[in-house]
């Protein structure tokens, strides 16, 4: 390898020759950026090697004190000068490449992780579709034998079992009286069933056939305690239902927030426009809470209302510690806002 004079040092630079380190330093770390093998584009092969040779060989030269004079022609001497390389700069290719196959590999692995977990998650699902239909099958079967054994009608019977520990004596029970849920006595019982054991899905579609406004404000208000406890299908119905109903956002601003995020993350998003938002020490708890499902719909409710200065600083540290994109994207927009504001 020739070792490169001083005046082709300034010239690969592109610095008038004599330039003083100042520029030298500007002009390396210029084209370092835009040659460097991590990030240059179309550039040609050994030109990052190139610019770091005629940067130490300067370098060199103003530490030694020395001044530029025009050196004599060259006489053929070569000097392997990779050994005057620093290097970080000899390493940066093989530490790009490594890093990269690093980061593929990873991905490989979070992507066939997450493969295997769906598919046993599927094969949990259909197990426990298996056993609940043959649950269901069973109870029905035992319920008919003992309708056959007693002498009362079939509506105290269905009455009887609502007071059943077992939510799916309970759940056939209400199918049952779905269509006798205008009677002052199955409502006072489904509304005591409610109240003591909450309800699941099936029995949210079962009571929101009422057409009657005050009996389903009525048990909106009864299985309302229960909201904490609900799977998110169950809360997403419950929500809709009681949003439609005459009186019901004042229920709605009553319910408790619940463990589920995904359960909180409905209720805040589901939270009706007329309706007063969540007092300010309901928001700060739930601002303190680092799950996407609930964050994501509270920023955007905040975004759209209006964010009270005093949650400012919370959600600055949100967008610049949060691992979600959403909620990054969210905060910075309430925090930017605030700032032009």
């Amino acid at each position: 390898m020739t070792r490169l004079s001083a005046s082709d040092c300034y010239s690969v630079l592109g610095l008038p020759v004599g330039a003083p380190w100042s520029d030298v330093k500007s002009a390396f770390r210029r084209l370092a950026r835009s040659t460097h093998p991590d990030v240059g584009k179309g550039v040609e092969e050994g030109d990052f090697e190139r610019i770091s040779e005629a940067y130490m060989v300067l370098r060199d030269m103003f530490r030694s004190g020395e001044t530029f004079k025009e050196e004599p022609p060259d006489r053929g001497r070569t000097v392997d000068f990779r050994k005057f390389m620093d290097p970080l700069v000899r390493a940066s290719s093989w530490v790009s490449r490594t890093v990269g196959d690093i980061s593929r590999k990873r991905r490989e692995k979070k992507e066939e992780k997450e493969r295997r977990f769906r598919e046993e998650r599927l094969k949990r699902a259909k197990k426990v579709d298996d056993i609940l239909s043959g649950t269901e099958i069973h109870i029905d079967s035992l319920l008919s034998r003992v309708d056959r054994s007693g002498g009362i009608s079939e509506r105290q019977r269905l009455l009887r079992r609502l007071k059943s520990a077992l939510p799916e004596v309970r759940g056939l029970a209400l199918q049952g009286l779905k269509g006798s849920l205008c009677s002052q006595e199955v409502l006072s019982a489904v509304e005591e069933s409610i109240s003591l054991y909450g309800m699941d899905e099936v029995g949210v579609e079962a009571v929101v056939s009422i057409s009657d406004p005050m009996s389903s404000l009525r048990l909106a208000m009864a299985v309302a305690p229960h909201f904490g406890d609900m799977t998110l299908g169950t809360a997403r119905r419950y929500l809709r239902w009681l949003r439609a109903l005459p009186g019901g956002p004042a229920v709605y601003a009553g319910l408790q927030d619940p463990v589920s995020s995904q359960v909180a993350g409905l209720l805040v998003s589901f939270w009706p426009q007329d309706l007063p938002f969540l007092p300010e020490s309901r928001v700060s708890s739930l601002l303190g809470r680092d799950q996407e499902d609930l964050l994501v719909p509270l920023l955007r409710q905040l975004y759209r209302r209006g964010c009270p200065r005093v949650f400012l600083p919370r959600i600055e540290e949100i967008s610049q510690n949060s691992p979600s994109p959403a909620v990054k994207a969210w905060s910075r927009a309430i925090v930017c806002r605030s700032t032009v504001v």
